[in-house]
């Protein structure tokens, strides 16, 4: 394993998140990130910039950097300071007098507006951030490469970025995809492979499995309990397929037609209560699908979807306190979800690990 990975094991992994579940997020000030900002005439766009927050450090207040979004040699410093809800943001030697931004009440944290006031005018403002606005910004390269110092809304504080966590060599992968159109909750897979490989081993499989494929899932968690990280949680995976890729938040566990590890329903467990914190979805398990499975062309798969609903349908009964027939009634609930009962095409997360989601249901 790389030197990245602060955890020397996953009792410490698990042991730091048991002590400071939550504290990270309270921390860091949902302003820290890097914003397009349109400054208004009107409602018509006059002027647009990127303002890049840092953290405060110590006394100080917090740092902030604009440029001209069309022209970065156009550019200034400035700083911030939080007071309620409201970012007073002071430029260095700059025409704009007075400038504040107030959070917008998003799941996300991903939008904001205000007011600037300048030698020339007094503008309305809206500001996204930019990994909304656009999606050519890596935000999983960000994050790799400045690991350590970096907090956006869309990245578990608990997790490791995939491309630290594997041998280091270059992929296809690309994590960047639509948005998602609203989040209903956490979707559980099984990754297919056995507990005894490795967890980099186990990674990298996914991942270059999935790029040539387009498809993907947003976390990961390996045997040992470590949570990896793959795409931004408000981007379309494609993990499950139809429509539910547009609603759910996806982990694979390193299952093969197994139960997870201890280990493993602990750092789910985590994964689902910050789910669950960040976006308000049921801290339950979602409506369970029990109708009829889509029935692939390939006889063979046809035969797997089959054998899923005859193994899965008495379990789903058994755990879920709502089932439903009808597949977007499961796709449109909320809660803790799996594979099969959002796209019942193949077995997937496996019967033995589905009779474990009531206890990754718990939360920590």
């Amino acid at each position: 394993m790389l030197g990245y990975v602060v955890y020397a094991t996953s009792e410490q992994w698990i042991k730091t998140r048991k002590l400071n579940l939550g504290q990270r997020d309270m921390a860091q000030d949902s302003i820290v990130g890097t914003w397009v900002v349109n400054h208004l005439e009107g409602a018509i766009p006059k002027f647009k910039y990127k303002y890049t927050f840092s953290a405060p450090t110590g006394n100080k207040p917090g740092s902030v950097q604009w440029r001209d979004f069309w022209d970065a040699g156009s550019n200034g410093v400035g700083t911030w300071t939080r007071i309620g809800g409201r970012v007073n943001i002071n430029w260095t030697r700059s025409s704009t007098t007075n400038e504040y931004l107030m959070m917008a009440p998003t799941v996300l944290g991903d939008r904001a507006s205000g007011v600037a006031t300048t030698s020339y005018g007094t503008f309305a403002t809206l500001a996204e951030r930019t990994d909304v606005v656009d999606p050519t910004q890596d935000l999983m390269q960000q994050w790799a490469d400045n690991y350590g110092n970096f907090e956006s809304p869309y990245i578990c504080p608990w997790a490791i970025p995939y491309s630290l966590y594997i041998a280091p060599k270059k992929t296809t992968f690309k994590p960047n995809k639509a948005p998602l159109t609203k989040i209903n909750g956490l979707a559980v897979h099984t990754t297919w492979i056995y507990q005894s490989l490795s967890g980099p081993a186990c990674v990298s499989s996914c991942v270059n499995d999935w790029a040539g494929r387009g498809v993907g899932a947003h976390f990961i968690i390996v045997t040992d309990g470590t949570l990896i990280q793959v795409n931004p949680i408000n981007r379309v995976a494609n993990a499950q397929g139809g429509i539910a890729n547009n609603f759910w938040i996806s982990v694979e566990i390193q299952t093969r037609e197994s139960e997870a590890t201890p280990n493993q329903i602990m750092s789910a467990q985590f994964l689902f209560s910050w789910v669950v914190g960040k976006v308000g979805c049921r801290k339950a398990l979602a409506t369970g699908f029990v109708g009829d499975c889509l029935v692939p062309k390939d006889p063979m798969q046809a035969a797997l979807a089959a054998n899923a609903k005859r193994d899965y349908d008495p379990v789903t009964k058994r755990i879920c306190s709502e089932t439903t027939t009808k597949l977007n009634e499961a796709v449109m609930s909320s809660g803790l979800s799996c594979h099969y009962w959002l796209y019942p095409i193949k077995p997937c997360p496996g019967t033995p690990l589905l009779k474990q989601l009531p206890l990754i249901a718990k939360g920590y």
